[in-house]
């Protein structure tokens, strides 16, 4: 009985707890919670929150993503020139030249240190960024202590506010400094000038040492860098047009071809052109070749005896003479066929015997010409003796 109380009262106990478990559950206040994601404006925009901030201030920017847009600033307006990811800003000499001119005409130039080619811009105006050799502080005291990651300067007296102002920024080892002329005014943290305002003319150039630590999305919400950011803005001119640029967006294609693209066109237009002439056929009648020079039969003949010659003078001399010898004895035997049964000498000896009767040559020189070799031994009898073999040989040859 006492086991049978016993197993009641436990799964009682489990069944009660269970109950209390089940009614807190149930009487729990709901609460929604929701997380909301950043918009495509925020991800992509690092000044989204500070243009929003602005409009609502009733002072809407404009944002400049081209480099003519600087030539259409306002003479009182006012030019946030920062750095952005992707193609950033480069300014040549006569861009920097012309921005000159527009803060002296009366524009407020607010400048981040960042920007690419910040370095000739600041050296236009008269800032210098040096590094700081003195370390915070709570660094000093604390060897051995990493450097802070952030900063909260001031106080800054800025017109228009009751109370001083204060920025959170990031911590920086360069400090800000007015070569040409005094600083207006500056905002400075315990080792570092962060923001330099200086007068130039008629107008005014704020150096910030990365504004986006002053005015992006992250950071526009701490300490007094809203109001500190709104104050510098109005500083100058209060009335004007804003226009903030940080990179320069990316030209379509025509409007590539339209400013430089236009002249690689032109060029490779040109040597398409070129390269056609050069191997497209002409039309029209063709310039008519120039006739070879023609050699006469003299010269043709000059030119084989003297090839025959200079490969080997007596034999060549023996070559030519035996063909010429060849030549007349077949013409003689169309007249005596004898001829052609005898030997050499016996056929020079016929042949002279016959000729000599019509005393065109005597009989001595026929056989020599014919069958005999008196050319000579020397280089000059040589060649007069094959001559005179030869004149001998061409009278035979017209005489049978």
């Amino acid at each position: 009985m006492k086991g049978l109380v016993a197993r009641y009262t436990l799964w009682g106990s489990a069944a009660l707890l269970a109950g209390f478990i089940l009614f807190a559950a149930l009487m729990r206040p709901q609460v929604e919670t929701r997380v909301t994601e950043q918009s495509d404006e925020v991800q992509n925009d690092r000044w989204y929150g500070a243009e929003q901030y602005l409009a609502a201030m009733g002072r809407t920017p404009d944002k400049g993503s081209t480099a003519s847009d600087l030539d259409k600033m306002a003479r009182n307006g006012v030019l946030i020139l920062g750095h952005g990811p992707g193609q950033g800003i480069v300014l040549n000499e006569a861009r920097i030249a012309s921005l000159q001119h527009w803060v002296e005409a009366g524009g407020h130039l607010i400048l981040d240190t960042q920007t690419i080619g910040s370095t000739s811009l600041l050296k236009a105006f008269g800032v210098a960024l040096t590094k700081n050799k003195t370390l915070p502080l709570s660094v000093r005291t604390a060897p051995g202590r990493h450097l802070p990651r952030s900063e909260r300067v001031g106080p800054a007296h800025v017109a228009g506010f009751a109370h001083d102002l204060y920025a959170t920024l990031d911590y920086s080892f360069f400090t800000l400094a007015a070569t040409r002329g005094t600083a207006q005014w500056q905002l400075q943290g315990e080792t570092s000038v962060y923001i330099l305002q200086l007068t130039r003319a008629r107008g005014a150039v704020t150096v910030v040492q990365s504004l986006d630590s002053l005015i992006d999305n992250r950071n526009l919400g701490q300490s007094d860098n809203a109001a500190l950011f709104w104050a510098i803005v109005n500083l100058v001119n209060p009335d004007g047009p804003i226009v903030m640029q940080q990179r320069y967006a990316y030209p379509t294609w025509w409007q590539w071809l339209g400013s430089d693209g236009w002249r690689i066109l032109a060029s490779a237009l040109c040597l398409l052109v070129l390269w056609l002439v050069s191997i497209v056929p002409r039309f029209g009648p063709t310039t008519p070749p120039q006739p070879a020079a023609q050699r006469s039969l003299f010269d043709h003949l000059q030119a084989m005896g003297l090839a025959v010659w200079r490969a080997d003078q007596d034999e060549g001399l023996r070559y030519w003479l035996t063909g010429v010898r060849r030549l007349v004895i077949a013409r003689a035997a169309v007249s005596d066929p004898v001829v052609l049964r005898l030997d050499p000498v016996d056929q020079a000896r016929r042949i002279a015997t016959r000729i000599a009767t019509q005393a065109v040559l005597d009989e001595s020189s026929i056989r020599i010409a014919l069958a005999g070799d008196e050319t000579g031994s020397g280089r000059s009898d040589v060649r007069r003796g094959f001559t005179r073999l030869m004149a001998v040989l061409q009278k035979l040859n017209h005489t049978l």
